[in-house]
């Protein structure tokens, strides 16, 4: 007599009958695996494809773009990196928007450094931002220069969190924004360490190298801290206000500056950001932080332009808020807090076109060697004349600067303004008499002049980063 036995349905059918069901839902299952691996592998690329599109992602509150962009080393690893496994650890920085300023977050397996914190007017931010993300101890802080707009601001930090170790290029400076910041160290019994580059020190799995300051010059901006953050295969390099020279002089110095993301120096400033400097660093994205509508018109249309024909995606703060960028499985991921499709290469002094939706398309390939990677943001073709303010000179006729600062030039002033300024004949800047810069001078290299910024601009001579002539 033929058992029965009772099917799923409840139906009673022939165990024959059952096992021809069972081999028959084997096949189906077979087929639906496959065909949802079909469909699992084009909706991966959907999903990339929209986060690259703009749609909102939610992360740790904020709202914005995520898109994946793969790091730049993979095209040409060393044998250390070869060999180095991405850790299992969680890596993230917030690029917090303070205006026209900088101030960075690093958070690696529960460790943070704060790296510069805006202006003065700041504070409270940065004293808001902490406590919203946890963060109440910072085993570093970085103070990459005494400007205002870099350290202001961290008195806000130290008011809220406790701090292992704090970082300068120098221990001293009567600027107010430096006094304050040295006065709250106090309080928590902490004095300044002032790294040299080749340093290196860990924050959890992370691995931090000093890049520079490699030589000591008497400009604020060119004895920036240079830091390039080490995550498995992955790496951030932060500039604070560097310029030329000192790239250049990182650059001789043979360290190893390849990063996959670069915090853009002195917020884009035509001053910063060489060729060169590009071409070592070759970064897979670049963040620039500068306030909106600013007075330098940072960033500038040149670095802008460089940045866009080198081929990779660009952040701003003024345009789109705090910006985070994280590794997860291997991978970088940036969310920013709004306005995903502003047109990020439009230049500071057009701030308002930058705003205009743009409809962002497929990025594909992002490796900054790749011929074919498209965007969509729409590139003014015919821009305007360089956002310049200010200007330094000396008395007499100063002597001829080659090309140096050729692109600042301001077209059709309707009239000239004689003004004092001190021209550094060694390396062809010039500055306000009160800039701290010029008592840090060879009197050998001064000389004081009274004229129009216009006229220094014309002989090749560039304005001062820290007092802005």
């Amino acid at each position: 007599m033929m058992k029965k036995y009772a099917s799923a349905s409840g139906k009673i059918i022939p165990k024959k009958s059952g096992r021809m069901m069972k081999k028959v839902r084997g096949i189906l299952l077979a087929f639906a695996a496959i065909c949802l691996f079909c469909i699992g592998m084009d909706s991966r690329e959907a999903w990339s494809f929209e986060r690259s599109a703009g749609q909102a992602q939610e992360s740790s509150g904020k709202t914005g773009q995520l898109t994946d962009f793969p790091d730049p080393l993979n095209r040409n690893f060393s044998a250390r990196d070869d060999d180095q496994t991405d850790p299992e650890g969680k890596f993230e920085v917030f690029f917090i928007d303070v205006g026209q300023g900088d101030a960075s977050l690093v958070v690696c397996d529960g460790h943070a450094m704060l790296i510069d914190g805006g202006h003065g007017k700041q504070s409270d931010k940065i004293y808001s931002f902490l406590k919203e993300k946890g963060i109440s101890h910072l085993d570093y802080i970085v103070a990459t220069h005494p400007d205002d707009d870099h350290i202001g601001g961290l008195s806000g930090a130290l008011n809220y969190a406790t701090v292992n170790q704090a970082l300068s290029p120098v221990k001293y400076d009567d600027s107010e924004a430096f006094q304050n910041f040295l006065k709250y160290l106090e309080r928590q019994n902490i004095a300044i360490t002032v790294p040299e580059a080749g340093e290196q020190f860990t924050l959890g799995s992370a691995v931090v190298n000093v890049l520079g300051p490699v030589l000591k010059t008497g400009e604020d901006n060119n004895n920036s801290l240079v830091l390039r953050v080490e995550y498995g295969k992955r790496s951030f390099l932060f500039t604070g206000d560097a310029e030329k020279e000192e790239e250049e002089s990182i650059l001789d110095a043979d360290e190893e500056v390849k990063s996959s993301v670069l915090k853009v120096a002195h917020h884009g400033s035509a001053s910063s950001t060489s060729q060169a400097w590009l071409d070592a660093v070759h970064p897979s994205a670049a963040i620039i932080s500068c306030g909106a509508k600013n007075e330098y018109g940072h960033p500038s249309e040149e670095v802008l332009k460089r940045l866009k024909e080198t081929g990779m995606q660009v952040f701003r703060t003024d345009l789109q808020g705090d910006i985070q960028v994280y590794v997860e499985n291997g991978k970088l991921f940036c969310v920013v807090e709004k306005n995903p499709d502003a047109d990020v290469f439009v230049p500071g002094d057009a701030f308002e076109e930058a705003l205009e939706p743009v409809a962002l398309i497929e990025t594909g390939d992002l490796d900054a060697d790749s011929a074919n990677i498209t965007r969509g943001n729409n590139v003014d073709e015919e821009p305007g004349a360089d956002y310049v303010v200010n200007s330094e000179t000396d008395q007499g006729e100063p002597p001829a600067a080659g090309n140096q600062g050729a692109e600042n030039q301001v077209h059709n002033e309707p009239e000239k303004h004689e003004m004092d300024y001190v021209v550094n004949t060694n390396t062809g800047k010039f500055h306000f008499p009160s800039c701290r810069s010029v008592k840090q001078m060879k009197d050998s290299n001064k000389w004081y002049v009274t004229c129009d910024r216009q006229e220094l601009l014309d002989q090749g001579y560039e304005p001062c980063g820290n007092c802005h002539p």
